[in-house]
Parts: structure tokens; sequence; C-alpha cells
């Protein structure tokens, strides 16, 4: 018997080496917890954390400077960087703003009385903010921002809670600025209602009653799939947050955040006591040795995840560099289909193609006979991808790719030698 325990235990030893031994250990030269990490590109990093801590790095996370001149010691939550000079950091109850890479920090806005849940800027002027609604049968705070954060209007259309509903920390969360939601739970009572905001900041707020389950927290991978927590369970919906199902029971109690990470299936959850890190989209759960509390923030790098954790540590996650891969966040003026470089090409190549809004995008691949050879469809936001084909199978020969965005259509040729 104590033979089958300890065979057990050294395998679920090694599982949990395996799943973790892809990230690398960063630590910022502090012993602060951190809370919030945006991430620029691949060199350039800021995290901010306790005690007004700020860093940042412009080498990938090799150095790091702390940069907190003139801010009071506050914990800091939240951090939104747009470049090497740009970036918004908030207390409990007041936002701060450097545009010279913290030498100095101007104090943006003050909510005294009130928490700052959730902040984000699309862009240097367009931004949300979400405060503190602890209190039931009251208007949703919510706020739009059209000039980098200098004035904060209530949202015209915010939603109205119901009587003994209300919404915990975490706040809403979003896919872009087409699609923003959050749910509220009912006090007591095990249900809760989910709200979107879709087609835009001024638009009206959607809202479905999720009987029977106490969720309070949700992370979407597109305006139709989406994961949802209630106590041990993790709910699942296929058409927008309409309907929820039971899609596992693996989770922690007394979650406190489920972050999913854009354009991938992973999803870190946290709860007070521990973290666990889903590769799958929420059906299995790993927990991560020696962290207790980890934090995503915005980030712009699609070949890596950066990850918030205790006593001034860093997480970093590196995923292969194949498939599609957004290049840059920027919004484009049309969907364009760029010829494919090198070409001609072997073993592989590089189509790079731009979209201006969020949608589905397919990539098909032909030979010179129509007959179809790869395919690839995804929900994808506005931006500049890259995607890196590696045909192992194809013979040498004039082949076409396709592309196919929201009714159109773009086909260019290339040619394979072997």
């Amino acid at each position: 018997m104590i033979n089958k325990l300890i065979t057990a235990l050294l395998f679920y030893l090694l599982l949990s080496f395996s799943l973790f031994s892809q990230w690398q250990i960063f630590n910022v030269g502090s012993t602060f917890n951190l809370k919030d990490v945006s991430v620029v590109n691949t060199n350039i990093i800021w995290v901010c954390g306790e005690t007004s801590s700020v860093y940042f790095t412009n080498d990938g996370g090799v150095n790091w400077v702390q940069i907190n001149n003139n801010l009071q010691k506050l914990d800091l939550d939240k951090i939104i960087a747009l470049d090497s000079n740009i970036a918004w950091v908030t207390s409990d109850s007041a936002i701060f703003k450097t545009t010279n890479r913290g030498v100095s920090w101007v104090r943006q806005y003050h909510y005294p009385g009130l928490h700052i849940n959730k902040i984000h800027f699309f862009n240097a002027n367009t931004g949300y903010l979400f405060v503190d609604n602890s209190v039931s049968n009251d208007t949703v705070n919510f706020y739009i921002t059209r000039n980098g954060g200098l004035d904060w209007v209530k949202s015209v259309n915010r939603p109205v809670l119901p009587y003994s509903f209300f919404i915990r920390d975490n706040g809403p969360s979003h896919i872009d600025s087409n699609f923003i939601y959050f749910f509220a739970e009912q006090n007591a009572l095990s249900n809760s209602k989910f709200y979107k905001l879709t087609g835009g900041l001024n638009n009206t707020w959607t809202s479905y009653l999720v009987s029977a389950y106490q969720c309070d927290i949700a992370a979407f991978k597109n305006p139709n799939n989406g994961i949802a927590v209630d106590g041990f369970k993790i709910l699942s919906t296929s058409n927008g947050g309409a309907n929820w199902s039971i899609l596992s029971s693996s989770s922690v109690p007394g979650s406190m955040d489920l972050i999913l990470v854009p354009n991938s299936n992973m999803v870190i959850q946290n709860s007070v006591m521990s973290s666990r890190i889903s590769y799958d989209f929420g059906v299995t759960l790993q927990p991560v040795r020696n962290f207790s509390y980890l934090h995503y923030g915005d980030a712009k790098d699609s070949q890596s995840v950066w990850l918030a954790a205790t006593n001034g540590r860093l997480l970093k996650y590196n995923f292969a560099y194949i498939g599609i891969h957004q290049i840059s966040s920027q919004i484009p003026e049309r969907f364009t289909l760029h010829q494919n470089y090198p070409n001609p090409f072997n073993p592989s190549t590089t189509i790079k193609f731009e979209i201006p809004e969020s949608g589905i995008f397919t990539l098909r691949i032909h030979d010179a006979a129509g007959r179809e050879v790869y395919k690839i469809s995804e929900f994808k936001t506005h931006g500049i991808y890259n995607f890196n084909y590696s045909p192992d199978n194809l013979s040498s020969g004039v082949y076409f790719y396709t592309a196919e965005f929201n009714g159109n259509r773009i086909i260019k040729k290339m040619i394979l030698i072997k």
C-alpha cells in the first residue's frame, strides 16, 4: 500500500514538473508582491504591485528598473502600458498616468471611498473603468473615456442590477471594445445574471438569468464560447452566454479570478489559497506549485505569456511558434492578404494578413488541381497576423492560398520547391 502511494506521489510530481517546465521564472529585484503586468512587445514589459512598486524592462526581462517616482506609498492593482513611455496604474481609488516612463506620475482621477475594480485602454484615447458595485439594486458604475483618461463619463446605457444581485471585486472582462462582459450573483441564492455589451461602448447591455448556478467570473475566447466558475464546477457556453452547462468539476472553491489568455486555450484560475492553469480551455486544471496567486495583464506579445506573482517574481510561458500569431494590435484600414515570404519556399513560409475588426478568419490552401490540402479557421480580433506554414507531405509545385473574412475573399499563388 505504501509503495503504491509513493509511486502515485512520484507520478504526480513528475506530471506537475512536466506541465510547469515550459515556464521561466524572473525576479524584478524586490520581495513585494506583484499585482499586474502589461506586455507591450517581446522586450518592453511593465509590472506593478505593493508599496508603489512599478518596474520596467526593455530587454525582455533580463534587467528591471524601478520607476515609481513621486508615487505615494500605495498598493497598485492594475497597470496598462501603450509603449515604452505611456502607462496608467491604479491604486484602490485613484488613477495615475505617466508619459515619460515613470519620471513623473500625474493623478488623473480619484474616487474616495470606492474601489476601482477594472480599467482598460483599447488605444491611447479610448478606455473603460469599472468602480465598485457591492450594493444591489443599483446602477452599474461603468465609465468611458475618449481622451486618454482626462475625463471619465458614466455610460448612458449602463445596466441596473436587480434587487439582491451584486458584482464581486473582479469586475468585467473583454475580448475587445465590441464584447465586454461580467457576472452578477444573487445574494444567498444559487442564481446569477450574465451581462454583455456588444457592438461598441455606446450600445445597450444584454443580460441572461443563469438559474441554479451562482457564477461570479467568466472568460470568453470568442463571442460565442466562454467558461464560468460556480463553486467547484466550471460551466461552458457556446451561444454567447444565453445558456450554460457543466464542463468539469475540477475547479477550486473561492475563485477570485478566471483569466483567458487571448488566442490560446490557456486559462488561469486564482483562488484564496492557490492558482491553477488549464491548457485545454478549462476542461482540466493543474495546480501551479510554489505560487499562490497569479495575475495576467494585457499582452501584445503573441509569442509568450507573462504572469505577475508573489515576492517580486514573474512567470513567462513560451508558445510554440507555429500557426497564426498576432504581430500587431493596431486597427488596419481594410482586410489585406500579403504575398507569402519567402516565395518560392522550402521548407516553410510566412503568410501575413490584416483584419480591421473581429470575426472568423479562414485560410485554405489548394494544389494546382484544385484539391484542398490545408485549412485553418479561427476567431480573431482586429490586428496584423502571421501564419507560419511548413508542409511536410507536399511535393514541389504551384499552390494557391485563399483568405476568407466576413464575406471577403482573396487568393494568391505560392511555389514550393523541394
